[in-house]
C-alpha cells in the first residue's frame, strides 16, 4: 500500500529503521498490533501437574525451562550460568539446527562438572506437552541476545501457562507484576539469577488455570480492521 498512512509493527520498529527508510513513514499513523502466544493453556488436572512436576525434577528444588528453536541470539548457553546444577532440574525444549558448532558446545556444556546429568534436552514436542511443562515450572528462562517483548510469542506461551519467566530486554527492567514476567539487561547473567531466585515456587505460586480467549482471532480483526480502512481511501 505505497500510498497508506497507516501500518503495523513491533514497539521501536521506527528507530530500527534505516534513516531513509523513517523519511518514508514519516506521514504514516503506526500502530502496534500485539502478538500471542502460540500454543493453548494446559488442560491437565492439577493431581496430574504434582505426578508430572515430581518426575521432571528428579528430586531437585527447582524446575527451569527454556522453550523454542535453539539458536545462538536465543542465549541458551546461559542457563548453565544462571541456573544451579546444586538445586535445579534445567528442561530445554526445542530443536538445535543441526550438526552445527552451536549444537555441540551447548550439549558439551551439559555434560561438564555438576551439570553432568542435570539438564534434559527433550527436542520438538507435541504443543499440548509443552503447555503442561510450562504450567509445572517454577521458572522459564529466555535470555535472549537482541532481548524480549511483547512481540515474542514464547513470553506469550510461558504466561498464558502461568509461568514465571525471566528474559532480557533492550529498554526494559524489573518485574512487571501483570504478567510475571521480570526483564534483565542483555547478558547480564547477574542480574538474570537475581530475577530466578527472586520468583516464588511453584508451591507458592497462584494455580488458577489461565483462561484461554481467541487472542489470535482478534488479532486477525485489527488487521482486517487496518485493510478495510485502505481500500476505502
Amino acid at each position: 500500500f505505497p500510498d497508506a498512512r497507516v501500518a503495523w509493527i513491533a514497539p521501536g520498529f521506527r528507530e530500527m529503521l534505516h534513516p531513509w527508510l523513517r523519511v518514508l513513514l514519516f506521514k504514516r499513523e503506526l500502530l502496534f498490533i500485539p502478538n500471542a502466544s502460540a500454543i493453548a493453556a494446559s488442560r491437565l488436572p492439577e493431581a496430574e501437574r504434582l505426578v508430572l512436576r515430581q518426575r521432571l525434577l528428579g528430586g531437585k528444588r527447582r524446575l527451569i525451562v527454556h522453550f523454542g528453536f535453539l539458536y545462538p541470539f536465543k542465549g541458551v548457553e546461559l542457563l548453565f550460568d544462571i541456573a544451579s546444577p546444586l538445586s535445579d532440574r534445567l528442561i530445554v525444549i526445542g530443536r538445535f539446527e543441526e550438526g552445527t558448532e552451536y549444537q555441540r558446545q551447548v550439549l558439551a556444556r551439559a555434560e561438564v562438572g555438576q551439570w553432568y546429568g542435570e539438564a534434559k534436552f527433550l527436542g520438538h514436542l507435541a504443543p499440548a506437552d509443552v503447555s503442561d511443562i510450562l504450567a509445572v515450572s517454577d521458572a522459564v528462562i529466555l535470555p535472549f541476545r537482541k532481548g524480549g517483548g511483547e512481540w515474542n510469542t514464547s513470553i506469550h506461551s510461558a504466561v498464558l501457562n502461568g509461568a514465571r519467566v525471566v528474559t532480557t530486554s533492550v529498554s526494559r527492567r524489573g518485574l512487571d507484576t501483570e504478567t510475571g514476567v521480570h526483564y534483565c539487561p542483555i547478558d547480564d547473567v547477574g542480574a538474570l539469577k537475581q530475577a530466578l531466585d527472586a520468583a516464588p515456587s511453584w508451591t507458592n505460586r497462584s494455580k488458577g488455570s489461565a483462561v484461554d480467549t481467541d487472542t489470535w482471532g482478534q488479532i486477525a480483526a485489527q488487521h482486517l480492521s487496518i485493510y478495510r480502512a485502505l481500500r476505502r481511501r
